[in-house]
Formats: C-alpha cells, structure tokens, sequence
C-alpha cells in the first residue's frame, strides 16, 4: 500500500508540486527593504492556505483508512473466534481430566494409608503380645526390647491404660491411681536429651521432682515416655500405698 492509495491521485501530485514550488521561492527570498518584506508575508499567507488544502485533502482517506482498519480488525478477532473455543474447550476437557485423576490418586493414597495402618496395627500387637510373653517368663530386657520396637512402628497407637485396679481391704474395696517413679541411670545421655529437646539446665542437679515433670509431659495417657538416660517403672497407689511393677516401655542406658 503506497502513500497516495487512499487519496485522489492527481490532487495529491499537484499539491506535491505546489509545497515545493513555494519552498523554493522561500529559499531564494531575501527580505532588504519593506517591499521584500510584504512579499514575505504574502509567501506565508500562502503556505498557511496550502496547509489547509492538504489537510482538506486528508479528512476522506483518513476516515476511510480508519473504517478499513476496524473492519481489518474485526475481521482478525472474528477468524480468532474458532481458535479461541478449541482453546477454551480443550482447557475445560483437560482440567475436568487432572481433576479426576486428582480424586483418583487421593482414593488410591488413602486406601494405601488404610491398609499400611492395618499392617502396622498387626505388626505393632505381635511385638506387643511377644513383649506380653517375655514378661510372663520373666524376661523384662526382652520385653523391653519389643515394646520399644512397637512404639517404633509407624501409626503405632498405644494401648488403652489398664483401668485402676481395685483391691479388698478389711474397711472394703479401694481403686488404685497409676503413677511411676523414674531414675537417672546414665546421667550424660539424659543430659544430651535435655540439651537437644531445649531443657532447662536446672535439671542436670538430678532433681527427682523437675525430672518426673519433664517426664509427665511426654506421656501419650497412661503410656510412659522413653527418656534416655532413665528407667521408668510405673506403680499404682491405693490410699496411700505403692505397689511398683516392670517399666511399660523400655529404657535407654
């Protein structure tokens, strides 16, 4: 498209020649006295009437280039339109598919959850019933061991605490409150479970009362915590009376 498309043809040439004829006369004039001068402004008054001439020239083209540019460009967002629904349909057909396979990969994850939890369950009672075992034969460092490896398994949930057991006196039946005392055994590894949990220093005085609080905090209900460093043995009181048995979790030396 050359610069004269829109315009009338030979309009347009004349006017080309008229601007350059009125330069030229521009270039070799040399105002001295005031008849120069009067010409000057005459040459002025002329190229100002020559601007107006071509901007009357250039109110059509320009109005039709610009009618010709809208309906360019509406015609380049029409032809958009089926491209534009392919996208938009494909999108809507591929988000409804990742959604899906979302869900999917969620009901596979927690049926993968559930039966891990059920294999950890059966794992964690046949440590706990080899543990139950050892007791009875007296083998308490067995039995130790595999309460530790129990409480280990992932998912492991502690068992119930076993309600207060109740025992006959001559004034009739009492209950009994669980309860435990705790022992430092190798001071250097509790110290180091102090040190790395945030403790307080106070307690490397090895004072019973600070440490059996430190120790109450980390019971899971009546389940006693592995504190490195100490044994735990747990008891039951009954009006004022202890009665000790085997620590229900194993101790770290």
């Amino acid at each position: 498209m050359n610069q004269v498309e829109f315009l009338k043809e030979d309009e347009a040439v004349k006017l080309e020649g008229e601007g350059t004829a009125i330069e030229h006369q521009a270039n070799s004039l040399a105002i001295v006295d005031g008849a120069t001068r009067a010409m000057a402004a005459d040459m002025r008054e002329r190229a100002r009437q020559f601007k107006k001439k071509i901007q009357e020239l250039f109110v059509e083209p320009k109005r039709a280039a610009d009618e010709a540019h809208t309906k360019i460009c509406n015609l380049e967002k029409k032809m958009y339109g089926p491209a534009d629904k392919v996208i938009k349909i494909i999108d809507g057909k591929a988000s409804d598919y990742d959604l899906e396979q979302k869900r999917l990969a969620k009901i596979e994850a927690d049926k993968a959850a559930v039966e891990k939890a059920r294999l950890d369950k059966i794992e964690a009672d046949r440590l706990l019933a080899r543990a139950a075992k050892a007791e009875e034969k007296g083998q308490d460092e067995k039995a130790d061991l595999l309460l530790e490896q129990a409480a280990n398994v992932d998912n492991f949930v502690p068992p119930p605490p076993e309600p207060p057991k109740q025992i006959r006196t001559d004034s009739g039946t009492t209950s009994g409150t669980m309860d435990f005392d705790i022992e430092v055994i190798n001071p250097i590894n509790f110290i180091q479970q102090v040190v790395m949990a945030g403790g307080n220093f106070g307690f490397i005085e090895f004072k019973n009362g600070p440490i059996k609080r430190y120790a109450e905090g980390k019971k899971i209900g009546d389940v006693l915590p592995v504190i490195p460093g100490c044994k735990l043995t747990p008891k039951v009181r009954y009006s004022g009376r202890e009665f000790s048995g085997r620590a229900a979790v194993a101790h770290t030396n």
